[in-house]
């Protein structure tokens, strides 16, 4: 779909690519950088390719909290500067929110239940994605099938409820200790006030 698609914590770029366009310091002003320095050198014709190795991510800490507010700001980041991109193809991609709507169409087309579908569909996600887990791990998860299980669902449930939230704060992010109000496309301006956004 010509989407340019830069992950921040992953990748590599050439010094004087960078100074091509601005440098860091020209992106100081956003919380997405990554992003916006991709899309500067996507613009000048060049083109990015994904990696055959996985890059793995070390979190300091493993609690559901955290992980849910880091998904509710990537989100509305998301949300100012690609909001049609995120609130709706990626909303179609998810797998709860396309086979509900692929459900219904294939039940008006062709008379499909609704509930095979989604049954069928789910199962197919749910294998797709223990085989991709276990090729970036490189072998055996180092968790139980049934710990997959729990997390897959709390996975496919928590985009609706990340969604939600980051639409009802979509201008205010925290970072950290730090409170930032986003503009239009993701520039940042920080509060020097501590804003409660809870």
């Amino acid at each position: 779909m010509n989407f340019n698609l830069f992950v921040g914590m992953s990748y590599l770029l050439k010094k004087n690519l960078v100074d091509s366009v601005g440098g860091f310091a020209a992106f100081g002003n956003c919380l997405a950088e990554d992003f916006f320095m991709s899309e500067a050198l996507y613009q000048k014709g060049y083109r990015f390719e994904v990696a055959a190795y996985p890059a793995k991510q070390n979190f300091a800490e493993v609690d559901l909290r955290i992980f849910k507010d880091r998904l509710v700001r990537w989100s509305q980041l998301r949300l100012n500067m690609i909001p049609f991109r995120h609130l709706v193809l990626e909303t179609l991609g998810e797998p709860l929110s396309g086979a509900f709507i692929v459900g219904i169409i294939l039940y008006f087309l062709v008379g499909l239940s609704p509930i095979k579908f989604c049954t069928i569909h789910f199962l197919c996600k749910l294998v797709t994605d223990y085989i991709l887990l276990r090729l970036v791990q490189g072998g055996p998860l180092p968790f139980s099938n049934l710990q997959f299980l729990k997390a897959w669902f709390l996975w496919l449930f928590l985009y609706v409820y990340v969604t939600a939230e980051a639409v009802y704060n979509a201008k205010l992010v925290k970072w950290g200790t730090k409170m930032f109000r986003l503009t239009n496309f993701g520039e940042i301006k920080y509060m020097e006030d501590e804003i409660s956004i809870s």
